[in-house]
């Protein structure tokens, strides 16, 4: 037996020629120092030093796969507190990209796999949700078009404060009466004009959400307060439906406003909008609007 040092409380490994060099390297997500760990294979059966990379918060699952399509293995690992998916990207020389992508997934992200789950030559992301019973979120490559929803504008102390100092959870929006951690504003399907899929879903939602759409973002994306949240998406603003939440969440397209997302919003293929829940708080909370908003997400729509 040899052991190898990584970061603090590893809690998932990968294995794939990472550095690009014909040999198996692994990498391994550590939970509480928020890294993920690569060791170079030798060829002998022995790994070299750890090389770190920075992921945010509890990473506890990771996985890889070429998912940008250049011919080099990239890394994906689960966040589970954020309720996302952070990618970084293979940069070549055996290296990565200096800073992840993040991508919104369901809530409570505990394991990550990547294949090709549409056939269409381009591997896929897929996580299951823990604080969700009985789902899981599958992330669709669109190939060149980078149309996976990224996250924004958190109530988590991150970026602008919250009105009251009602901080969320990491990667969430801002505290409400009902749900301490705050809301989280999560994606599913595909962002395509002309197969849209896309299905917007609010967790941890304590009243009717009027789902919306904008052109821009406040405060060059960390937002503005508004009632007892942040107001992140701005430009011009569509109000695409409200939804009543049922077990706690709520999705669009629902309600008695059916249309898919590109509808609702007029969108066409190349537009970027700006997503975001703007809730009913089941009482006074923070300030008397009683009213609050998840993150934001910003997706690219394909054609």
């Amino acid at each position: 037996m040899v052991n190898h040092t990584v970061e603090l409380f590893p809690h998932s490994i990968a294995i794939g020629d990472l550095t690009g060099d014909g040999l198996l390297d692994m990498v391994s997500a550590n939970r509480t120092s928020s890294t993920l760990s690569v060791l170079a294979g030798n060829g002998m059966g022995t790994l070299g030093p750890e090389t770190d990379y920075p992921v945010g918060s509890n990473p506890i699952a990771v996985a890889v796969g070429d998912l940008n399509g250049d011919g080099l293995l990239d890394m994906a690992a689960a966040r589970i507190d954020s309720g996302s998916v952070a990618v970084f990207l293979a940069a070549g020389f055996g290296g990565f990209g200096s800073a992840a992508r993040s991508f919104s997934a369901g809530a409570g992200p505990n394991s990550i796999a990547v294949g090709d789950l549409n056939n269409d030559g381009r591997p896929d992301m897929a996580s299951t949700n823990s604080t969700v019973i009985g789902t899981v979120t599958v992330l669709l490559n669109q190939g060149s078009s980078p149309t996976l929803p990224a996250p924004f504008c958190f109530g988590d102390g991150t970026g602008a404060g919250c009105p009251c100092a009602n901080i969320g959870a990491a990667g969430k929006g801002c505290a409400n009466s009902s749900f301490p951690g705050g809301t989280h504003l999560a994606a599913l399907g595909i962002a395509s004009v002309v197969a849209d899929t896309l299905v917007l879903a609010a967790h941890d939602i304590p009243g009717p959400g009027l789902f919306f759409q904008g052109t821009g973002q406040f405060a060059g994306g960390t937002g503005i307060s508004f009632g007892d949240g942040l107001l992140c998406a701005g430009g011009t603003i569509t109000r695409m439906g409200v939804v009543f939440p049922s077990g706690a969440s709520a999705s669009y397209p629902g309600g008695l406003t059916p249309n898919p997302i590109h509808v609702a919003g007029a969108t066409v293929a190349g537009d970027v909008r700006h997503y975001q829940c703007w809730y009913r708080d089941a009482g006074v909370f923070c300030t008397a609007r009683t009213s609050n908003l998840t993150q934001g997400l910003t997706v690219i729509w394909g054609s």
